[in-house]
């Protein structure tokens, strides 16, 4: 009927803050295991987009945990640090649970786009900050991630959620031009990192990342966001470092749409890389 609300795609999770979820499958009769599914969505990802991949991994471990990580725009672009560890502090939490000896659980990291990347790499440095390793992972994804910084590939990535109004979306290129702009006045004068740059070297940080836990890039030719000469770059330096790489690559699918283009090969490389049961 017209005028009812749309169902929560994200209901079956427990909000622990604005930026991190739980999903835990435990019954009464049946509890969940211990294992535990990291999932970190690109920015800006909408419920119903991210439930595609929850429902993913409800088939291939139904009794498995999983912690959505969620990031929109302001935390890419202008929240502090001090900031972002108050959001993750609950995801560091759960993490550092899973990863108790006596928890014999397998930890599963599947990161999306650069936003994914970058809350996954605060994870693992806070991580290590607090417990003196690497986040303790057994298997990690990176879907159409890590990316270089690109002017031309940034503003694509800011006018996604644009409106639909022709003359909305010029005024919307128009901000969004003019604050990559001012964007990269700040980190050109206060010579910081640029935030992209830094995470794509942090996935490759050991002290991070376990170089043993199975990794595969999923990213598409036809991605208007991050390249894939820069995915399969990054791949080749983390063959040099030591980590175990797989890719699947796609042909026509969009930024983090991969499963819309072969729902089939992407379900099977990422059951590829999980640990057995």
């Amino acid at each position: 009927m017209a005028g009812q609300p749309k169902p929560n795609p994200l209901a079956a999770f427990q909000r622990l803050n604005d930026s991190v979820y739980l999903y835990d499958p435990s019954t009464a009769t049946a509890p969940a295991s211990a294992d535990l599914v990291i999932l970190c969505s690109w920015m800006d990802a909408a419920p119903k987009h991210i439930a595609k991949y929850v429902e993913g991994y409800v088939r291939l471990r139904p009794r498995a945990r999983i912690l959505l990580i969620r990031n929109e725009m302001p935390d890419m672009l202008v929240r502090s640090t001090s900031t972002a560890r108050k959001q993750l502090a609950p995801a560091l939490d759960v993490v550092r649970g899973a990863a108790r000896p006596d928890a014999g659980a397998h930890v599963v990291l599947h990161l999306f786009s650069n936003g994914g990347a970058r809350r996954a790499t605060h994870l693992a440095a806070w991580f290590r900050e607090a417990e003196g390793a690497a986040l303790p992972i057994d298997a990690m994804l990176l879907d159409s991630s890590p990316g270089k910084p690109s002017y031309r590939r940034s503003l694509n990535a800011l006018s996604v959620g644009l409106p639909k109004s022709p003359v909305l979306w010029l005024l919307g290129r128009v901000v969004a031009q003019f604050f990559l702009l001012a964007f990269r006045a700040v980190h050109f004068l206060t010579r910081r990192p640029i935030m992209i740059t830094e995470a794509r070297e942090q996935l490759l940080d050991k002290s991070l990342f376990n170089p043993k836990a199975p990794r595969c890039y999923l990213y598409s030719k036809a991605d208007d966001m991050v390249g894939w000469e820069d995915v399969e770059e990054h791949v080749r330096e983390a063959e040099e470092r030591g980590f175990a790489v797989q890719t699947v690559c796609f042909e026509k699918s969009p930024h983090a749409g991969h499963i819309m283009e072969d729902p089939e090969k992407y379900w099977a490389a990422v059951q590829d890389v999980l640990p057995e049961q």
